[in-house]
């Protein structure tokens, strides 16, 4: 598992890419940019990094008449990656969660006037 703010944020990236490759294959890095918002350039990096693990693969793609691009797929292997990956961010993701209910509660025991200023926060 990565460690750091770094690794995490690029886990997430992958794992958006897989998420996003698996619900519309044959999309373009520009497709898959758009839709993480991040750069193109940073895509391209992920990209290629998941094709050289051998969890997407490219393929030949008609952008429009005159010019030819790539498209990309899933592979079996990234199916799994994307379980994985997806069970290790729902893990970080609940730990989180449990951590800012926490810090609430401290928060609203230790300034009970801002309690009763706002409703209780469901749970």
């Amino acid at each position: 598992m990565p460690f750091g703010k770094a690794a995490r944020q690029r886990e997430e990236l992958e794992f958006r890419i897989l998420s996003f490759l698996y619900r519309r294959p044959d999309s373009s890095q520009r497709d898959i940019a758009a839709y993480t918002r991040a750069s193109l350039g940073t895509v391209n990096a992920c990209v290629k990094e998941l094709v050289g693990e051998g969890l997407i693969r490219p393929r030949e793609s008609r952008q429009s008449a005159k010019a030819m691009g790539y498209a990309y797929v899933l592979t079996h292997k990234g199916l799994e990656e994307r379980a994985v990956l997806a069970t290790r961010l729902l893990g970080a993701l609940r730990a989180e969660y449990e951590i800012m209910l926490q810090e609430l509660d401290d928060l609203l025991a230790e300034f009970p006037q801002a309690a009763a200023q706002k409703p209780d926060v469901k749970r």
